[in-house]
């Protein structure tokens, strides 16, 4: 019984399925493909390829490339003092709650 998955492509139309993991980069893999290719068309089997990366990979270090991450605090306490003159006395907030100012 074959689990097709949603991103699978199932060559050919009739005959048992085969799954096929491996990498484009193997040398193997053209001739291989070909060979599974030719047999779904005469309807020998049917086969899906599934892309598998190859283990020893290594990863590619970019020199002259970085990533920073900068928090910063979003939110801000804003004072409307365009209208304050320097003889006015100041308001002093409690429990966090804005108080009116004194006319």
């Amino acid at each position: 019984n074959f689990d097709q998955e949603p991103f699978d492509r199932v060559i050919g139309d009739r005959g048992p399925v085969l799954a096929l993991y491996g990498t484009v980069s193997d040398p193997k893999f053209p001739q291989f493909l070909s060979t599974l290719y030719q047999s779904s068309l005469s309807g020998k089997l049917r086969f899906v390829w599934r892309y598998t990366p190859q283990p020893h990979t290594q990863r590619e270090l970019l020199s002259g490339y970085g990533v920073d991450l900068t928090l910063k605090r979003t939110d801000y306490i804003v004072i409307d003092d365009r209208e304050l003159t320097g003889s006015e006395p100041q308001i002093v907030l409690k429990d966090d709650k804005l108080l009116d100012r004194p006319n």
